[in-house]
């Protein structure tokens, strides 16, 4: 049934992992914010928020790659796997920033507002945020390339593909909570 309506199928993927981006925006914010949990001066506060908000713009993710997963065993060709990938995560990413946006930016005013220097406005789009969110539409048409290749008679082992996908899932959520530490927690 699936593979007679692939459309409707790729469109259905493309709903589900929107709503599971917007509906996953506010918790994963609170998640990010609960691995930091006494921040005190207000590079520790603006570090903290930054953990918040990549959480929050990568919302959905996981879900997001089971979508890509799904999309990649209907395509018929690896670049078509690859294509449903990068659509996928961008859609995604994009329903994530504009669903984010204004929360963390209320957010992030109650969390400064103790604090006599104000943050910059274009922390929205500090280069930790940025980079969370640009790992993981990278690692989407990965794992739609992925999932094209456990179907069929293709000499690719299924097992081995089950656990390249866990394991990628696993790295790039280990490694979004990282990035804002990596890059700095400066004002």
């Amino acid at each position: 049934m699936i593979t007679r309506f692939p459309t409707a199928t790729y469109a259905a993927l493309i709903v589900v992992s929107v709503t599971a981006s917007i509906l996953l925006a506010a918790p994963g914010a609170d998640a990010g914010r609960s691995l930091w949990t006494d921040p005190q001066s207000l590079s520790q506060i603006l570090g903290s928020w930054r953990m918040s908000a990549a959480f929050a713009y990568t919302a959905g993710s996981t879900v997001g790659y089971v979508c890509a997963i799904i999309a990649g065993r209907l395509a018929v060709r690896p670049l078509v796997a690859y294509l449903a990938g990068a659509v996928l995560g961008l859609v995604q990413l994009a329903a994530s920033w504009v669903t984010s946006s204004a929360t963390m930016a209320a957010d992030l005013a109650s969390w400064t507002s103790e604090e006599a220097v104000r943050p910059d406005p274009g922390i929205l789009h500090h280069p930790s945020v940025l980079a969370a969110m640009v790992l993981v539409f990278l690692t989407l048409p990965i794992a739609a390339r992925l999932g094209f290749g456990t179907t069929g008679n293709r000499p690719t082992g299924d097992a081995m593909l089950v656990i390249s996908s866990l394991a990628l899932i696993a790295l790039v959520h280990f490694v979004v909570p990282a990035l804002p530490l990596l890059v700095g927690v400066s004002p």
